[in-house]
């Protein structure tokens, strides 16, 4: 079965699907051992600020443009704006590549090259749908640990300390203890404070609510905590 499932990984009409999930499994291994975050493509130069163009799309455009709306509503039904773009990303890729495999599996028994191309690439509109219901439970938790966070919870004047590596203007992540337990949020160092490293106690001192992205300071006094 192992072996089965391998070969059929690696026939040329399914590999870009394999690579891509390769890539995928990449990315969380180091995102886990706190290389990059959740908003890493920011640093790349794709901020999408998806929220805001399905907004601006849906409010202003739909009566104008149909098309626009068809694809502010794609963007609300793959979650991409609810969710990360690599959770969103991630999700797509996984269903995408299994049902490549089966369908490559049972309907291409001969291993033609024309019906594994076709069958392949034919699995990305069910592989959306598929990839939209599995996240479906994702959204909903993320969004109301958004709202928490956003309402409940404030979180300038706390303090956190550093869970990856080290902390940038760029990239980084922290843990804060709350009543609920210990909440790991997505962090970039102030100007003045410089890059901090794994362990370093930082006092949060601004938030971005769009993207739950907070901005801290480094602290070296444990009695300054809030």
């Amino acid at each position: 079965m192992i072996e089965e499932l391998f070969t059929e990984a690696l026939r040329w009409y399914n590999l870009p699907w394999s690579l891509m999930l390769v890539l995928v499994v990449l990315y969380w291994i180091i995102a886990v051992l706190g290389i990059v975050d959740l908003d890493f493509l920011d640093f790349l130069g794709f901020d999408l600020d998806v929220d805001a163009d399905v907004d601006v799309d849906a409010d202003v455009d739909v009566d104008a443009n149909p098309g626009a709306g068809a694809f502010a509503g794609l963007l609300e039904f793959i979650h991409l704006g609810s969710l990360p773009l690599m959770v969103v990303v991630s999700g797509l890729v996984i269903c995408a590549w299994a049902m490549a495999l089966i369908g490559n599996f049972y309907l291409n028994s001969a291993n033609s090259g024309v019906i594994g191309f076709v069958v392949s690439f034919a699995v990305a509109i069910p592989g959306l749908i598929i990839s939209s219901l599995a996240l479906w439970p994702v959204a909903v938790f993320y969004k109301r640990l958004e709202d928490k966070t956003d309402g409940n919870l404030t979180m300038i004047g706390r303090t956190c300390r550093v869970r990856s590596d080290r902390v940038d203007a760029h990239f980084g992540q922290a843990e804060v203890s709350t009543p609920e337990g210990p909440l790991v949020i997505n962090v970039r160092s102030a100007s003045e404070s410089g890059p901090l490293l794994a362990g370093d106690s930082a006092l949060i001192i601004s938030e971005d609510s769009q993207r739950m992205l907070y901005t801290v300071r480094k602290i070296t006094n444990e009695l300054t905590k809030i």
